[in-house]
């Protein structure tokens, strides 16, 4: 199957309270829904940031692709920072987006608690 995974899309919202109290971290509950139920392939990279501080044992931090189907209309609609959700439960930050013939793809980064 081309795109085996299922996502879901949502932007982290601003709350008034924001500066005023201490991070409490990203949570579902403070995120509004972009996109639901969209068919997707996602694809671990190789390439990764480099640890600045350049120890030996350091690895780099992975990146990931999502791809998605064209007929999937997220063209322009997906912004940096937005979180993509698969059906797995693993979540994504969106590093950046491009659209072609194809669909689009985005570069994420996978954020784990």
């Amino acid at each position: 199957m081309l795109y085996p995974r299922t996502i879901s899309i949502t932007r982290p919202t601003k709350t008034s309270a924001e500066g005023a109290l201490s991070y409490g971290g990203r949570t579902q509950g403070n995120e509004t829904s972009v996109a639901s139920g969209v068919r997707a392939n996602i694809q671990a990279r190789r390439e990764g940031q480099k640890n600045p501080t350049g120890l030996p044992g350091d690895g780099t931090k992975a990146t990931w692709r999502i791809f998605t189907p064209r007929n999937a209309l997220l063209a322009g609609q997906v912004k940096d920072g937005d979180l993509v959700t698969d059906d797995l439960g693993r979540r994504f930050q969106v590093t950046s987006d491009y659209v072609h013939n194809l669909g689009c793809t985005f570069y994420a980064e996978r954020l784990e608690a």
